[in-house]
């Protein structure tokens, strides 16, 4: 049953934080000056990613929670996220010619790209730089951490969705983040600009995606 396999899920998730990046996060020890007030939605979460090696900001004393995520930003965090993996090239395959070799999100895209987790805007181009809408963000962590659609038991009495999908006016079934973002939503994972809409094609920020990985942790999504 889901209610008991969520439950399940997020006590093992936070065995897995506590042994892999520990609970003991004093946020008087992270360096960013701009964190926000404990209490505020993205606190704890930004704590956890400072803490785990997921971000270290934008500089050193600077994580700018509300600063938009970039294509190249996000990509280096699910990759973080999901231990660094080696990619098995030195990207000589990859076919985008705007990305730096020697650039800090090199080896995170040639991984990603290589396990499909992300692609380019057209055959030949990935824009680095080009900010991640909320929509991008659902597919590409999507494609990273729950490849194939949430089962969701919609019978199951034992557990109501956080929110329903169809709740919202401007999401449609016809829309290539719809799966990812109805099990997303079903289990809080990422929730509306307000009750009724998703807003797929506003920008997302750092605070905002931070916050999807740290529940993205807490639930069965993760792997």
């Amino acid at each position: 049953m889901i209610a008991l396999k969520r439950l399940t899920a997020i006590a093992l998730s936070i065995l897995l934080l506590t042994s892999m990046f520990g609970m003991n996060v004093n946020a008087e020890a992270i360096p960013f000056v701009d964190l926000p007030d404990e209490g505020h939605w993205a606190h704890d979460a930004i704590l956890w990613a400072y803490d785990a090696g997921i971000t270290k900001g934008v500089d050193s004393t600077h994580f700018a929670p509300n600063q938009k995520i970039t294509r190249a930003q996000a990509v280096f965090m699910v990759w973080c996220m999901k231990n660094r993996p080696d990619p098995s090239s030195t990207g000589e395959n990859m076919p985008f010619q705007d990305v730096n070799p020697n650039a800090y999100y090199y080896n995170a895209l040639v991984s990603a790209w290589e396990q499909g987790w992300v692609y380019g805007v057209s055959a030949e181009t990935f824009r680095p730089n080009a900010v991640c809408t909320r929509a991008h963000v659902v597919a590409i962590l999507g494609r990273a951490f729950c490849p194939e659609p949430a089962s969701l038991a919609e019978d199951d009495d034992e557990e109501e969705p956080v929110k329903d999908v169809y709740d919202f006016v401007d999401v449609h079934e016809n829309d290539y983040f719809f799966d990812t973002l109805r099990g997303f939503a079903f289990f809080g994972i990422i929730v509306g600009t307000d009750s009724t809409h998703f807003s797929p094609n506003k920008p997302c920020t750092r605070a905002e995606f931070v916050t999807i990985l740290y529940k993205l942790f807490l639930t069965e999504y993760y792997f």
